[in-house]
């Protein structure tokens, strides 16, 4: 065995772009498994009541945020859609949908909450006839009707007025051929022929303002429809329903630029030339969702291209490679309809932590995710130490992982590979304490162990070593689960001991947490209460409760101590989380019922902006501080967290928590580690509208209309309702 080659037993490369990608760009999920119809999605789209709408293969879903209501096709209800097939999904003024299907349009009336049929019936109403090939409903809820050898019809809504863009070739009218795709620009309504031609027709005159084949004759492709998106920039997407890539028509500087999946004169390469559906984030990125290629997202300012792809060890990425379709709604949640995988949504506000569930230690059966420590060396690589799988040193810089791990046999591997206790050193060397493996110091090479000898005074005390710190002056300290604390000089190997055996300094030698704290005080939580040792004059202090014993900690046996900027000393336990302001000697105990996550409390951080961060069994607290300016007094208020907010899980790790250098707070848990950075936590500012799905009798749905015992209930939908009725 090649030298050093035992102590790195798993090294995995991660590409940073990717992870890069990934992880700004995290997606929840809708498919089967949680009501959805299929898990074809063919469209989206959101209503004005708040409603979201999924078109599949197997019906209409209407989703409330909670739970689906399915429409289908019933032979013998002609108030049922038409076809199970959605393609294309628009809401008229009257907050109707219209609804394309495998067997053409219906309009869903949302007040009666049944559909009508008879759509040729429908647009007589305003003076449109003829068989009609496509319908497009503008901003300003105007319909637009494309009748096959006529032309377009223009509704305009608000002054109930008719017009015709007829398509006879005559000059400022709209040529002849097949139309494939309707679109609004700012000033313009853009108009897409099968031949690739484009046409313009002006908003307030109803001329045709240009013609212009965008497609050069030397592609020569051959395709059924051509569709475009325009942005907010007023530029045009082109892309056809084959294999073609993409154009890009520049409206200021009036030229074209063309985008495949093979380096070109465009800056970018996309991932697949088969382009299903193009939209536009709200920070400006373009979202080009493609066939087997993922979602190629644009950044047209600084010209940068990041391809989003389902990582099958990642839960938050996109769930399929093919994309049917991609919305975003007034909220700025970018819905993506897939293929076979049903809808994955994103927003910035969706999740407030990143994740890292240690998918590299999925390949070994005895290896688990379950990161019980976490600290940070002096190049800023994280180590995260393992119940059972050892420890990683993840070179943040690099995307390198390396896992450490007991070799048995090995005098130079890991100890024990069930970390408790991890400390960086300012010298650049890690110490790792391991549950009855003694303690162990990676030099960048090599393990140097420490382990406990009866016959040697000047030896470890105990090799169930549960908290590790470094002082000013580079020494050691080490708690030990029984044995007191000991303090080490890692120059000379001396050891100091500092128990209960000849006089009473500690008030348990089962020491669970150390803290190093301002002044020089080293706080020792432990199994009853917590100990202060001032390394300057040398004396201990015992708290069970504060100095005037009027006030006990909500209980004894301390998971983690932690001194924040404010001098106050934060102490968690099983029983709740208790504040102990030494200075006016009172302690604040905070439980469940004032607001906090869970009682049990797991760990304790302070961020950058003195607000403090507490994990627990149940979820994670942010907790701001404040001062009374009358009283002086501190308030707390809470803001909590859970699995829906991108937490590993509900279930935190003793001390498992941490503050990097730039800034982030890291937090480990049983499924893996989050990580985030509290100022640039992003929040959903938009309050979600209040609608009313089902009302029930007798434990069944009110239909619209129908008579139960003489009397009609609704006469409306529930949320069309205004005034009371009678049961």
């Amino acid at each position: 065995m090649k030298k050093n080659a035992y102590i790195i037993s798993l090294i995995l490369l991660l590409c940073p772009f990717l992870a890069f990608a990934q992880g700004k760009f995290m997606f929840k999920h809708l498919d089967v498994s949680s009501g959805l119809s299929h898990s074809q999605v063919n469209c989206i789209y959101k209503d004005s009541r708040g409603f979201m709408w999924f078109g599949t293969v197997s019906g209409l879903n209407r989703y409330d945020g909670y739970s689906y209501k399915l429409y289908q096709h019933y032979e013998k209800d002609t108030t049922s859609i038409i076809d199970n097939y959605i393609s294309s999904i628009q809401e008229d003024i009257n907050s109707d949908l219209w609804v394309n299907t495998g067997a053409g349009y219906v309009i869903y009336d949302s007040r009666k909450e049944k559909f009508k049929r008879n759509t040729t019936w429908e647009l007589g109403k305003y003076g449109i006839h003829g068989s009609i090939g496509s319908l497009y409903i503008d901003k300003q809820k105007n319909l637009l009707c494309y009748v096959s050898g006529l032309g377009i019809y223009q509704y305009q809504v608000a002054a109930k007025r008719l017009l015709l863009f007829r398509q006879d070739g005559k000059a400022g009218n709209l040529s002849k051929g097949t139309i494939t795709d309707i679109k609004e620009t700012k000033n313009s309504y853009l108009i897409l022929f099968r031949t690739g031609l484009l046409e313009c027709i002006n908003k307030k005159t109803g001329k045709v303002l240009r013609r212009d084949n965008y497609i050069p004759a030397t592609f020569r492709i051959s395709t059924n429809q051509f569709y475009a998106f325009v942005d907010s920039d007023d530029n045009y997407w082109i892309y056809t329903d084959g294999s073609y890539g993409l154009w890009l028509y520049h409206s200021q500087g009036n030229t074209w630029e063309y985008m495949t999946n093979m380096s070109t004169k465009s800056g970018y390469i996309l991932s697949s030339n088969v382009v299903k559906d193009i939209k536009q984030d709200s920070n400006g990125n373009i979202w080009v969702g493609t066939d087997h290629g993922g979602i190629d997202v644009i950044n047209k300012h600084n010209g940068q291209l990041i391809n989003l792809q389902n990582d099958a060890f990642d839960e938050r990425s996109l769930s399929h490679n093919t994309i049917n379709c991609i919305y975003r709604d007034n909220t700025n949640i970018v819905w993506v309809g897939t293929y076979k995988k049903g809808v994955s949504y994103y927003s910035e506000s969706i999740f407030k932590f990143e994740v890292d569930h240690m998918p590299y230690l999925n390949n070994n059966k005895d290896l688990n995710n379950d990161a019980t420590i976490l600290t940070e060396d002096t190049k800023g690589n994280l180590w995260i130490g393992t119940n059972g799988a050892g420890v990683i040193c993840y070179n943040r810089s690099t995307g390198q992982h390396k896992l450490y791990q007991h070799v048995s046999g090995q005098a130079g591997s890991l100890t024990n590979n069930v970390i408790v206790a991890l400390c960086g050193a300012r010298d650049g060397k890690v110490w790792i304490g391991t549950y009855w493996g003694g303690l162990d110091c990676f030099d960048g090479s090599k393990f140097i162990h420490y382990k406990h000898d009866p016959s040697n005074p000047n030896s470890l005390a105990n090799n169930n070593i549960w908290s590790v710190v470094e002082d000013h002056n580079g020494y050691i300290w080490i708690g030990t689960l029984g044995s007191g604390l000991q303090r080490l000089n890692p120059k000379t190997g001396d050891f100091v001991t500092y128990n209960n055996s000849k006089k009473e300094l500690l008030t348990s030698e089962y020491v669970s947490s150390l803290c190093l704290g301002r002044d020089d005080i080293l706080y020792i939580g432990t199994a009853i209460g917590i100990t202060t040792y001032n390394l300057k004059t040398g004396i201990f202090e015992r708290y069970r409760s504060n100095k005037r014993k009027n006030q006990e900690f909500s209980n004894q046996n301390v998971n983690q101590v932690y001194e924040d900027s404010r001098g106050l000393l934060w102490v968690a336990t099983r029983e709740g989380l208790n504040i102990f302001d030494m200075k006016n000697d009172k302690i604040t105990p905070l439980h469940k019922a004032d607001g906090l996550a869970d009682n049990v409390i797991t760990g304790i951080i302070e961020d950058m902006n003195k607000n403090m961060w507490v994990t627990t069994s149940n979820g994670v607290s942010n907790i701001i501080v404040s001062t009374n300016p009358k009283t002086g007094e501190y308030t707390y208020a809470f803001y909590n967290y859970d699995e829906r907010d991108g937490l590993q899980s509900s279930e935190f790790n003793i001390r498992s928590i941490l503050r990097s250098h730039k800034g982030e707070i890291l937090m480990g848990g049983i499924r893996g580690y989050n990580i985030f950075n509290p100022e640039v936590i992003k929040y959903n500012r938009v309050l979600p509208k209040v609608v009313f799905t089902d009302l029930q009798l007798f434990n069944n749905s009110v239909k619209v209309d129908s008579v139960y015992d003489g009397n009609v209930i609704l006469k409306e939908g529930l949320n069309w309702t205004k005034k009371s009725f009678k049961i």
